[in-house]
C-alpha cells in the first residue's frame, strides 16, 4: 500500500475523537487499511473493526494530506 498522506482533523472531527474515546493510532489503522470504503469523488468513509468496536471515518483527500471529516464509533457493524 502506498504511504499516507499526512492526516489533518477538522474542527468536528477533533470534539467527536475526543468524545467518543477514540485514538489517533485507530483513525490512522483505519484510513491505512480500511476494511471497507465507501463515497464518492469529494467525500469517503473508511471502516474498520478494531476489537470489539466499528469506527466510520469520514475524510476528504487533498493533493497534500487527508481531512478527516468526522469520526464515530458503535457496537454493531455499518450497513452494508
Amino acid at each position: 500500500m502506498a504511504p499516507l498522506k499526512p492526516v489533518h482533523y477538522g474542527p468536528h472531527a477533533q470534539r467527536t475523537r475526543r468524545a467518543w474515546d477514540i485514538s489517533p493510532a485507530e483513525v490512522l489503522s483505519a484510513l491505512s487499511a480500511p476494511d471497507r470504503l465507501a463515497g464518492g469523488a469529494s467525500q469517503r468513509q473508511a471502516f474498520k473493526r478494531i476489537g470489539a468496536r466499528h469506527l466510520r471515518v469520514t475524510y476528504m483527500e487533498e493533493p497534500a494530506r487527508l481531512v478527516v471529516v468526522a469520526v464515530a464509533k458503535k457496537q454493531t457493524p455499518w450497513g452494508p
